[in-house]
């Protein structure tokens, strides 16, 4: 009798030990994920990603390995971007959220938040699909105008920098940046 109590207890306490935490609802999930961005925890964001996902921008799809889609969220909060939730629904088998960005890219092309509305969908529980579906607010002729004012001066001022606006790595970001900075400096240097 001991023994067969002794695997009884045995079997019950590693199956206790071995118990997952129920999984996030998509919603939960989409909640995370601005979170993290907004900690700049890129670890939980590549453990909430498929091994591959789709990067969407209206009509444009990205597909884009995991790896390049974290040089991606890299690149992203390498601006400090602040996300804020505006609102989110579970909606299709996927979330559709209004989301608030802002940050240093954007603060500097755009000079307030951008909102959009975006779109996630998971396969397996994992994010699969990001994608902005459409622009609530956002000034497109303010946006590209400051940008390529911006990408002439640093063609013509900073040639080390050339290409600062198309390589969305973390060092991409960096050059960005430095772009921004010295664009900014020309002012005060007057």
């Amino acid at each position: 009798m001991k023994p067969i109590f002794f695997l009884l207890c045995l079997v019950v306490s590693l199956g206790i030990c071995t118990s997952k935490k129920p999984a996030l609802s998509k919603v939960d999930t989409v909640k995370k994920y601005y979170e993290a961005l907004n900690e700049k925890k890129v670890q939980i964001i590549s453990e909430m990603s498929a091994d591959n996902v789709i990067q969407k921008e209206l009509d444009y799809r990205l597909p884009l390995t995991k790896s390049k889609f974290i040089a991606l969220i890299k690149w992203d909060i390498a601006f400090d971007p602040k996300y804020k939730i505006l609102n989110i629904e579970a909606f299709n088998d996927g979330v559709k959220v209004r989301v608030s960005k802002e940050g240093k890219r954007i603060h500097f092309l755009h000079e307030k938040p951008i909102i959009t509305e975006e779109f996630f969908e998971f396969t397996k529980g994992k994010i699969s699909t990001v994608g902005t579906t459409k622009y609530i607010s956002f000034d497109q002729e303010k946006f590209v105008s400051k940008r390529i004012q911006l990408r002439k001066w640093v063609d013509d001022q900073y040639p080390e920098l050339n290409g600062f606006l198309y390589e969305q790595t973390p060092e991409g970001a960096v050059k960005y940046l430095k772009a921004i900075a010295a664009y900014d400096a020309r002012f005060k240097n007057r």
